[in-house]
């Protein structure tokens, strides 16, 4: 990415003069018809010092405005708009538009290929007056008190009021395409990304104090409460070593509370007397209708 060197013109508080035009020894054939249209004389544009000359005059004349974007903004605090039934209306009574508008403080046309563009000081004076009036009244009342918040409130402000002033808006160079006699001109194909880097300056008001991160609620005791399987492949011998365990940890095996993870139904099959099965064996084993038998070399069909 190329350095990006911006006159003094673009610094924060700085007050607006002449733009810095920085052209390459071939000038596009757009920018020459542009200039010959605004023109509207036989002026000229042979050589490069000429066309750079003329486009920071006509670019640094007072009336040379850009409006970047426009924003729909409250006209006052969410506690105090009107309420109507009527959407129309209750739009036309509480929004407003607001043209952000900027002058032309710097055109590359050498490495970045960029104009950068500086906010006027009316624009800037608007977009801090709905900052204090409105959006920070908002941000204060969605948010909890805690020690110290109005202060905060005020350095929040402070910090868009010093970010405002030193913003800068570097779009492409093909945008003075659509420049107009007195210098002006409209930001049309980058006007979205204007107003997301204005609407970027807006910072949420953040409860300076270290969160505390809340307990997780205890888990209630699962129906099915886990217990370790035993690896073994003969299913006979699973009342030894299942015997054994619940004597190391009875709880395991309560019957009223556990069940296992799986079930044998060979292992009350064998012995249904010496080993009855409890009463949830028939919930989740439920008895399977036996097939009728056949002969040898009857069809199963």
């Amino acid at each position: 990415m190329p350095v990006r060197l911006l006159p003094k013109s673009a610094e924060a508080f700085a007050p607006r003069s002449a733009p810095e035009i920085v052209l390459n020894t071939e000038v596009p054939c757009w920018l020459t018809k542009t200039l010959k249209r605004v023109s509207g004389t036989k002026r000229s544009f042979n050589s490069v010092s000429q066309r750079s000359q003329y486009l920071k005059q006509t670019l640094g004349a007072s009336k040379a405005i850009w409006t970047l974007c426009s924003l729909l903004l409250l006209k006052a605090p969410d506690a105090d708009l009107r309420k109507n039934c009527d959407a129309l209306v209750e739009a036309l009574h509480n929004y407003q538009f607001l043209h952000v508008e900027a002058y032309v403080v710097h055109v590359d046309m050498v490495s970045a290929q960029e104009v950068a563009f500086k906010l006027t000081p009316e624009t800037i004076e608007r977009l801090i007056e709905y900052h204090a009036d409105i959006y920070s009244v908002d941000a204060s009342a969605d948010t909890p008190e805690w020690p110290g918040k109005e202060s905060q409130v005020k350095s929040m402000q402070d910090d868009f009021r010093q970010s405002v002033n030193q913003f800068v808006l570097c779009t492409r160079v093909s945008a003075l395409e659509g420049m107009e006699k007195d210098g002006s001109g409209e930001l049309i194909q980058d006007s979205k990304k204007a107003k997301r880097a204005i609407m970027e300056l807006f910072l949420p008001l953040v409860d300076p104090r270290p969160s505390y991160r809340l307990a997780s609620p205890l888990r209630s005791k699962s129906i099915l409460c886990e217990e370790p399987r035993v690896e073994n492949t003969d299913r006979r011998d699973d009342d030894t070593e299942l015997g054994s365990l619940a004597q190391h940890n009875p709880s395991l095996y309560d019957p009223w509370c556990s069940l296992p993870l799986y079930f044998s139904r060979h292992h009350y099959d064998m012995c249904p007397i010496q080993n009855p099965p409890p009463i949830w064996y028939e919930l989740v084993n439920p008895t399977m209708p036996a097939e009728p038998e056949r002969q040898i070399g009857e069809c199963a069909c």
